[in-house]
């Protein structure tokens, strides 16, 4: 471990930044191969770890093609309901899962990382452009988690948190690097990219969901249904072919 004194004023790029200058002299210092990138909230929980996902890197089949190791995140201080939805089960014991049948799981649990500056999802967008090159990711799963880290206590954190990771998505949909659109001359699996695709469009599902729980209720407060209506004309219409 070396310490960097932040100059002044200067845009450092918080995580990103210090990891960039700590390729840039390894060298120097230690000439490692491997770079562990850990969020500042997290502690070792497995000691194993580690030796797990450089066996993954030291593959004979797929070392050479592999760009990063992703384990899930395990969180200390959730409540037995789980009421701030802390553990992304469907994310990380589901969806990530499943990537790692395909080209390999997404790039999480950073708030910057390696390579790639000026955007609030830099982990996604880092990720998405080294599958786009050809590279693969493993997901790996201990029985004992590897790291444990602090969830959010409260609602107003935990929507915070959401809140960072909707608006991040956002950007990138709307930047150059947008799955939808980029990098088609390179080597993402199809598979993969409408995963990334569906990784930064979530947030706009908020919208028909929102409709969708709103419209019941406004129904029954007002005494206006939509489906009676097509239901008393389609009786009509019913009535009228047994006539005819």
């Amino acid at each position: 471990m070396f310490l960097v004194k932040k100059r002044p004023g200067f845009q450092h790029h918080k995580k990103a930044g210090a990891m960039n200058a700590l390729i840039r002299v390894s060298a120097v210092l230690t000439n490692g191969a491997y770079i562990l990138n850990v969020d500042c909230d997290h502690y070792f929980n497995n000691s194993k770890a580690l030796k797990e996902a450089m066996c993954f890197m030291m593959d004979p089949a797929y070392g050479k093609k592999t760009c990063y190791v992703q384990f899930p995140q395990r969180f200390d201080g959730i409540d037995l309901h789980d009421r701030y939805a802390n553990r992304n089960i469907v994310f990380f014991d589901i969806n990530l899962k499943g990537l790692d049948g395909i080209q390999g799981p997404v790039y999480v649990g950073t708030e910057a990382n390696l390579w790639i500056y000026g955007s609030v999802m830099e982990d996604i967008l880092t990720g998405f452009k080294m599958h786009a090159r050809g590279w693969i990711s493993i997901y790996c799963m201990p029985p004992r988690p590897a790291f444990k880290g602090s969830a959010p206590v409260n609602l107003s954190d935990r929507l915070n948190q959401v809140l960072r990771w909707a608006l991040g998505s956002i950007e990138i949909l709307l930047s150059r690097h947008c799955p939808i659109w980029y990098g088609y001359n390179g080597k993402l699996k199809l598979l993969e990219r409408l995963a990334y695709i569906n990784t930064i469009v979530y947030p706009l599902t908020s919208l028909p969901l929102l409709a969708y729980c709103i419209l019941p209720a406004v129904c029954l407060l007002t005494g206006k249904f939509i489906i009676p209506e097509v239901c008393q004309l389609s009786s009509q219409l019913l009535i009228y072919l047994v006539d005819f």
